[in-house]
């Protein structure tokens, strides 16, 4: 359900505007984990009075991006904007970085700033070991435009850092795979093929690489975030609203062999529930034979 104050609400989360009351959650985040080395400050524990006046700094405008349950998953910032163009940074919290749910609000959000401002592309900068951890399937939609030779200094280290830009013109066509789009022929989902076919379906809709095992974990197969999200949202065509049992963790440590089960399982449930509204059972009482 979306909460009340959201400002763009999605499959998975929502962008919510920043209110005072978010401003010591949103400091703890950015101070904790990796973040405290590869967010705004580079390692810097400035106090939160600093960090509150500084939020909005250069800021054409800024999100949180928030599950449907209320909870603070990262936050998305548009900054150093002219007439053609802006920066954008985005930043989540320890929890929601490798899943990929978190990954709907920048795309949310870049949604948001074309829709809203005329701008031609937006640029992304960030270090070399997040761009190879995190983000290098970004170069499918956006274009590699500079490095910078050891230009931070990040955990002991000179690193590059990468200057991506996102056109207007690629945005929309390149980024479908990664959008919840509903057969709106069956309203319970796709029936769930056999497993190879599952593989099969997912490898050629992301462009997977060939070789998945279908028995190893996902995170343990070269996928970074952008392509969880593309997977979760492939699941979500099959059974819409799906969600894995509390016992069983966080997907990207299950094989493929394991989330095909639950999404079968969910499927099966959902097809018993469908024919038991369409047959009800009539039971007999004494005085009425049962036809």
């Amino acid at each position: 359900m979306p909460l009340l104050n959201a400002a763009v609400t999605g499959h998975s989360v929502q962008l919510i505007p920043v209110s005072p009351d978010d401003i010591p959650s949103l400091y703890t985040m950015c101070v904790s984990g990796s973040n405290l080395s590869t967010w705004r400050y580079r390692g810097a524990t400035v106090s939160p009075t600093i960090f509150a006046s500084s939020l909005w700094n250069d800021v054409l405008t800024q999100f949180m991006i928030v599950s449907p349950d209320g909870q603070i998953l990262g936050l998305v910032v548009a900054y150093g904007a002219e007439s053609h163009h802006a920066k954008v940074a985005v930043t989540l919290t320890e929890e929601a970085h490798g899943s990929g749910i978190a990954w709907e609000g920048p795309i949310l959000f870049v949604d948001f700033l074309f829709d809203h401002w005329p701008f031609r592309k937006l640029y992304v900068e960030t270090t070399q070991t997040t761009f190879d951890e995190r983000l290098r399937s970004l170069t499918r939609f956006m274009r590699v435009e500079g490095v910078l030779r050891e230009h931070e200094f990040v955990n002991g280290a000179y690193e590059d850092q990468q200057i991506l830009a996102l056109y207007r013109e690629d945005w929309r066509q390149s980024t479908e795979h990664l959008r919840y789009q509903p057969d709106q022929s069956v309203s319970s989902g796709k029936p769930v093929v056999e497993l190879d076919e599952f593989d099969a379906y997912i490898a050629e809709r992301l462009a997977w690489p060939a070789d998945i095992d279908v028995d190893q974990p996902l995170s343990e197969q070269g996928l970074d975030s952008l392509d969880m999200l593309a997977f979760h949202t492939i699941c979500d065509e099959f059974c819409p609203g799906w969600e894995l049992p509390s016992t069983a963790g966080d997907f990207r440590y299950l094989c493929l062999r394991e989330v095909h089960h639950f999404l079968s399982a969910i499927s099966d449930r959902q097809l018993n529930t469908t024919r038991a509204r369409a047959n009800p059972v009539i039971h007999a009482t004494d005085n009425e034979p049962l036809l």
